[in-house]
């Protein structure tokens, strides 16, 4: 009975080690997906695509691409869709 406990218990604690690193693996992937920068620009509308991106990626990459606009107009504003 003695034996039969003590393996159960080590299969048990060899899962939630398992389970615990697949988790934080997971957990430390960034999800990356395409996104859209739509701009205004002197009355027209201009998107770009942003391929492959994650957030936080795809939101400096809209500003940047808003710093750019406002050369020609500095009313331009864009937003990450």
């Amino acid at each position: 009975m003695h034996i039969a406990v003590t393996f159960k218990t080590f299969i048990m604690k060899k899962l939630l080690t398992i389970m615990f690193v697949a988790s934080l693996a997971l957990a430390a992937t960034s999800c990356k997906k395409d996104y859209t920068c739509e701009c205004t620009v002197g009355g027209q509308t201009i998107s770009a695509p942003i391929a492959n991106a994650s957030k936080g990626d795809a939101e400096d990459a809209c500003t940047s691409i808003e710093t750019t606009y406002k050369v020609a107009s500095a009313t331009a504003t864009c937003t990450l869709k």
